[in-house]
């Protein structure tokens, strides 16, 4: 999922992307694995995993705790449960390394 910095927070360590539950799901993840996995793996854009963690979600908002990136930073965040996240979309860009290569619509009434 492709999110934006919305807010910076250094002092706190804390940004704020215009991802929440709705884009994400709330689906903490495998906590009986990993007890502290937050609510997905937060990435660059090149699918590099970040030392970030999304602690929180609002609706259309999530929480992100670790080093602080400027405000506008794009940000990749892989969904714990992608189910829930593909379920409200109804058009999937598709992307090869940097370049979109397609659009997938969703298929719906099952």
């Amino acid at each position: 999922m492709l999110t934006t910095v919305i807010g910076s927070y250094p002092e706190r360590e804390t940004m704020i992307v215009d991802a929440g539950a709705l884009a994400l799901s709330k689906d903490i993840g495998p906590v009986h694995i990993r007890p502290d996995c937050g609510f997905g793996v937060v990435c660059d854009l090149s699918l590099k995993p970040l030392a970030m963690k999304l602690v929180s979600l609002s609706q259309e908002h999530g929480i992100v705790h670790g080093p602080c990136v400027p405000v506008g930073t794009r940000l990749l965040i892989v969904p714990n449960h992608s189910c829930l996240t593909a379920a409200m979309f109804d058009r999937y860009v598709v992307i090869e390394g940097k370049r979109v290569v397609g659009s997938w619509r969703a298929v719906r009434g099952w």
